[in-house]
Order: C-alpha cells, then sequence, then structure tokens
C-alpha cells in the first residue's frame, strides 16, 4: 500500500476480527443479519420524515375549507391510506428491531393482537374510501379514530421502551394500565369531537378533528422515528463489536502506517494468546523434563534428594506481556 492510497479497506487485514473461517458461519449469519436491520432501520426512519410530511401536508389543506372541499377525494385518499402506510411501517419498525418483543413489552401476545387489529383497521377505512367517498366517509372516519385506541397503545410501548433507564425493565401493571388508558383518551376526544361537536360529520367538528389527528399522527411518527433510528444505531454498535474495526480503519484521511500498526499490534496479542494457550497444555512431567534438561545444560548435578524434590518447571505466564499488548 502506497502512500498515495491512504484509504484503508476492511478487508486488507486479516487480523481485524472479521470472521472468514468455515467456523464462524453462525457469527456470519448475526452478522448480515445486524447489517440487514441496521439498512431496514434507517429506510423506516426515511419513511417516518414522509410520513411527517404529509400531516403537515394535510394540516395546510384542512386550514382551508374551499379548497379542501373542491378537492375532498384527493385529501381523504391522502389522509387514509399515507395512515395505513404508516401502520405498515409501525409493525415493520417491531419486526426489524435487535431487541425481542420480549424486551419491549412484558406480554408479546398482547402486543402482536393489538399490532394486528391496527393493520386491519387502518386498511378497512382506506378501502371504503378509495370506493365511495360519500357513502362512507362517516363510518370511515369512525373506524379510523376507534382505531387510535391501539396506534396510540403501541406509540406508548415504543415511547416507554425509548425513555426508561433500566433495558431490562418492563412495564408493570400499573405502567400497562396507564399506557392504555392515555390511548383510550386519544380515541375518546377524537370521536368526541367528530361526533358531538356540529353533529356527526359536521363540517366544523370533522376539521377540529383532523387537526387533532394530524397533530397525534405527526407526534407518532417522531416516536416511531426515534424508535427506529435507536435500533440502527445499536445494530452498527453490535457490528463494530463484531467485527472489531476501528474507524480509523476505514477513515480516508488516516494514515497506512497506522493502519499497519494496528495489524501488527494485533498479530503480536494473537501470537501471544496462543503460547499462553500451548504452554498452559503442557503436562506436567514434560514440564519436569525442561527442568532436568535446563540444570544438565548450564552445568548444574543436583543431587539426588534435589533430584526427588524437583518443583515441576512452570512456564512463565505471558498474562502480564498480553495485557500490556492490549493496552497499547
Amino acid at each position: 500500500m502506497t502512500d498515495k492510497t491512504p484509504f484503508i479497506d476492511v478487508s486488507d487485514c486479516d487480523s481485524l476480527g472479521v470472521p472468514t473461517s468455515s467456523g464462524n458461519v453462525l457469527l456470519l449469519y448475526h452478522l448480515g443479519n445486524l447489517t440487514r436491520k441496521s439498512t431496514a432501520n434507517f429506510i423506516l426512519a426515511c419513511l417516518c420524515i414522509f410520513y411527517i410530511g404529509v400531516n403537515i401536508v394535510c394540516l395546510i389543506i384542512n386550514s382551508m375549507p374551499e379548497f379542501r372541499e373542491a378537492n375532498d377525494l384527493t385529501f381523504h385518499l391522502l389522509e387514509f391510506w399515507a395512515t395505513f402506510m404508516f401502520t405498515v411501517v409501525d409493525i415493520m419498525a417491531l419486526v426489524y428491531s435487535p431487541k425481542s418483543l420480549g424486551k419491549i413489552y412484558a406480554n408479546p401476545t398482547i402486543l402482536k393482537l393489538v399490532v394486528f387489529f391496527n393493520l386491519v383497521l387502518a386498511f378497512i377505512p382506506a378501502v371504503l374510501i378509495s370506493i365511495d367517498l360519500e357513502m362512507f366517509e362517516l363510518p370511515s372516519h369512525e373506524i379510523e379514530y376507534a382505531n387510535e385506541i391501539t396506534m396510540a397503545f403501541v406509540d406508548l410501548i415504543l415511547l416507554y421502551s425509548l425513555i426508561r433507564t433500566d433495558s431490562s425493565m418492563l412495564p408493570d401493571m400499573r405502567t400497562q394500565l396507564v399506557l392504555g388508558l392515555v390511548a383510550l383518551a386519544v380515541a375518546v376526544i377524537q370521536l368526541s369531537v367528530y361526533n358531538l361537536i356540529d353533529g356527526p360529520g359536521g363540517d366544523i367538528g370533522e376539521t377540529a378533528a383532523h387537526f387533532l389527528e394530524f397533530v397525534f399522527e405527526i407526534l407518532s411518527a417522531a416516536i416511531v422515528f426515534w424508535f427506529t433510528m435507536d435500533n440502527k444505531i445499536l445494530c452498527d454498535q453490535h457490528i463494530k463489536m463484531i467485527t472489531h474495526v476501528p474507524d480509523s480503519f476505514t477513515d480516508p484521511n488516516e494514515t497506512p502506517e497506522m493502519h499497519e500498526d494496528a495489524c501488527r499490534k494485533s498479530r503480536i496479542i494473537s501470537a501471544l494468546e496462543k503460547g499462553e494457550r500451548e504452554r498452559g497444555a503442557w503436562p506436567v512431567a514434560h514440564q519436569a523434563a525442561a527442568s532436568h534438561s535446563f540444570t544438565e545444560g548450564y552445568g548444574i548435578s543436583p543431587s539426588k534428594n534435589t533430584e526427588q524434590s524437583v518443583v515441576p518447571y512452570k512456564p512463565p505466564s505471558l498474562s502480564s506481556a498480553l495485557e500490556d499488548a492490549k493496552r497499547r
């Protein structure tokens, strides 16, 4: 490697810890799985940003009553199908999370059921609106706002998994009850505004309910964005731990000498570890023979009593040297 090409590729050094032998098939699979999850979470985070943009556009259109009435079908198709697509993103965020469902929520079965109903109840009104807006606008909004219970519950679970200080601390019964009540309150407020202000489906109530809906969806997308980016960072950290690749190895601004020194240190550490294992595996008889040969080689003639009380030779430990090499 010349000075003209200071960029270091990870594959240039065999001592980076990257598993290459057939004995590390499971590790290779785990590494590939983490890479796929990291990429998937980045894509999902980008989709969350797009969904925030869609809801901001819907907020602007909702604040213009005449324009909304003139483009009523387009507005509602954008609203319902964007909600359905975000529900899919919400589910994919759970599927591609490096954390198991058991670490996110204490009862994974309930979480799966909530996610299932969330997807179904988001798909039905979107299809109904696509078939006939005038006929199905009122029931579609009723289903959508009722579905806010499941959506809010999932979002609160994700938010709780992000803000808790202890990753092993799962929500207890009291916390689950609070999360459920908050999710129920969100749905009740939207249904009340939509049905009680100016009658079911009235212009004033629908406009106000839409404002609440779009603000809630923006907050929901922000929570899922936070969750997916946290998952991506976690996957990247695990990948770095497996491969042991320091940033200097893949930084174009670093010099080849730093890479060569790192590789040399890694080889020294590997050799020291191998020597330590081999010396520890020496049989006692071999150690005693080595000690006897050592004394004869230097012209030392131990007495008979000395030979009987020969202390078996124990090879010097390389632990201190190994630790010094690792510290460097």
